[in-house]
């Protein structure tokens, strides 16, 4: 479920700001190394 959340907020950006893929990319990692965004992912067996 991560990369579809990854993608929804990557696809959401671009549509938001009519920017490219890469732009929206490099703005998710910018609220990563910031820690303003953490992927909170479970896995169970």
């Amino acid at each position: 479920m991560a990369p579809d959340v990854e993608r929804t907020l990557i696809d959401s950006y671009m549509h938001i700001y009519q920017t490219q893929r890469e732009e929206a990319t490099e703005w998710l990692q910018s609220l990563e190394e910031n820690g303003r965004y953490a992927k909170d992912v479970w896995a169970g067996a």
